[in-house]
């Protein structure tokens, strides 16, 4: 057997480039690598679509945040405005209890 080897020669490089099989090779890594680089251009599209769908989706958040800060102002804004005039009431009405408890007590004082 190692008589047979000896006896045979090696291929020439263009013996081994003609042979049927480096052509299924050479179109078995071309159809990969085309594939493979597809898979990478359409998941690239894919990841920009997404990246804009998600401003959009951050943009409608804010827009929907803004307006219900807008609403809760709206609402909120008469009762703290009720809120106040009726602490300024009670505050001039607690004025005057004080005022009429310290008259009171200037005229228990003046009496003895």
């Amino acid at each position: 057997m190692a008589e047979e080897k000896k006896g045979q020669q090696q291929p020439t490089f263009m013996q081994i480039v003609r042979h049927p099989v480096t052509y299924a090779l050479f179109i078995v890594v071309s159809v990969f690598w085309a594939v493979f680089y597809l898979i990478i251009d359409v998941n690239k599209d894919s990841r920009e679509r997404d990246q804009k769908q998600n401003d959009k989706m951050i943009e409608i958040q804010d827009r929907l945040y803004k307006q219900m800060l807008e609403e809760v102002k709206n609402r909120v804004e008469p009762a703290v405005e009720k809120v106040n005039q009726a602490a300024t009431k009670v505050d001039s009405a607690a004025v005057k209890v004080d005022s009429v408890a310290q008259q009171q007590k200037v005229k228990k004082g003046g009496k003895r």
